[in-house]
């Protein structure tokens, strides 16, 4: 079986969570480029939390 993912290289150590969101989004058929997910993303030179791409916590 083929895997049905898209394949992006980060384009540094601090790129991961942009590049994980640009290939979740190229699977469900959205494309941007690198820099509209960093940017989306607040990457930084410490890269990226969990909080600046939209994960919160909830009391459980």
């Amino acid at each position: 079986m083929a895997n049905r993912f898209p394949f992006y290289h980060q384009l540094d150590s601090m790129d991961c969570g942009s590049t994980c969101l640009r290939i979740i989004s190229k699977y469900y058929g959205l494309s941007h480029s690198a820099n509209y997910f960093r940017e989306l993303c607040k990457t930084s030179k410490d890269g990226v939390s969990l909080l600046d791409i939209g994960f919160e916590r909830h009391p459980a």
